[in-house]
């Protein structure tokens, strides 16, 4: 801003929240004893109520080729989720799909995170983002709208979490937003602005 006004410039500013966990060096233990009771509860619960159902693992692609594979059913569930809702299904658009393509193509290996929550072999939620400074950033996550009642993006993330905890990480960046999703797990929040 200081720039813009001392070359006499007429802008105006927007600013927005970005959501974060901080771990701080804590177990998930630890990190869960913070959260709201009701958040911890329904954390837990679907977390065995999905379990039940198969084995959960969080899975992510190590090569090109698998990474490609699951970009394409990541396109699919994606837009099947928003267009369900009566929003436009974004990742038909040929330049939204080649983005996500050179996103992935261009990062795996180099700072991409592209998770999938796994039940039985099936992946039923997904996480695509970037790893930078020890921190997850959480970009475009979807999941199935047939596990929708078994809250798949919630435990994604709680599978993700634990993993940050154990790898001494420093926590999961929710990027711009404020979504409830977002402020249940947030321990602290920073913001961002654009000038226009």
């Amino acid at each position: 801003a200081q720039y813009l006004q001392s070359r006499g410039m007429r802008f105006t500013s927007e600013y927005r929240v970005a959501p974060r966990l901080a771990i701080r060096g804590r177990s998930f233990a630890e990190v869960e004893k913070d959260w709201a009771p009701n958040h911890r509860t329904d954390v837990r619960r679907q977390r065995k109520r999905l379990a039940a159902k198969g084995e959960l693992n969080l899975w992510g692609p190590d090569n090109p080729s698998s990474a490609r594979e699951l970009l394409e059913e990541f396109f699919v569930v994606h837009d099947e989720k928003w267009l369900s809702q009566g929003q436009p299904g974004r990742l038909q658009d040929s330049r939204q799909h080649q983005h996500f393509v050179e996103i992935v193509d261009r990062l795996l290996g180099r700072g991409l995170h592209f998770s999938a929550l796994r039940c039985r072999k099936v992946n039923v939620s997904f996480g695509i983002g970037f790893f930078s400074d020890g921190w997850i950033q959480w970009y475009r996550p979807t999941y199935r709208r047939e596990y929708q009642n078994l809250s798949p993006g919630k435990v994604h993330i709680a599978l993700l979490l634990d993993k940050v905890c154990e790898n001494g990480w420093k926590g999961i960046d929710f990027l711009q937003g404020d979504e409830a999703y977002k402020l249940q797990w947030a321990n602290e929040t920073t913001h961002t602005v654009d000038y226009f």
